[in-house]
């Protein structure tokens, strides 16, 4: 899914994105985009927020209220926690899937 969102950001189909760039470059957006969600899942991460800010209020006392996480719609059912190698041979499997070519 990673690569079409990309592709949709960049105003490019995936075919354009997996021949214009290299598997290295797209493991440093695949990592960027862990750190700085863009597109919808960002408009989806500011909703929770609002939603948090409206619930919390009307919370029992004591209780906490649902974190951002829980208020997503599509919450992300992917492993946490995975290794930059790891995410480096997923964005290179998907290269390769696509016919995308390693640049030197």
């Amino acid at each position: 899914m990673f690569l079409f969102r990309l592709a949709l950001a960049l105003g490019m189909t995936v075919e354009d994105l997996s021949i214009k760039m290299s598997s290295s470059e797209m493991s440093e957006w695949a990592a960027y985009y862990r750190i700085e969600p863009f597109g919808d899942v960002r408009n989806d991460v500011h909703a929770a927020m609002i939603c948090q800010s409206v619930i919390s209020p009307h919370m029992e006392k004591g209780k906490k209220p649902p974190s951002i996480e829980e208020l997503m719609p599509f919450r992300d059912t992917e492993k946490e926690g995975q290794t930059a190698d790891e995410m480096k041979q997923m964005c290179k499997n998907f290269a390769s899937a696509f016919g995308g070519k390693k640049r030197e």
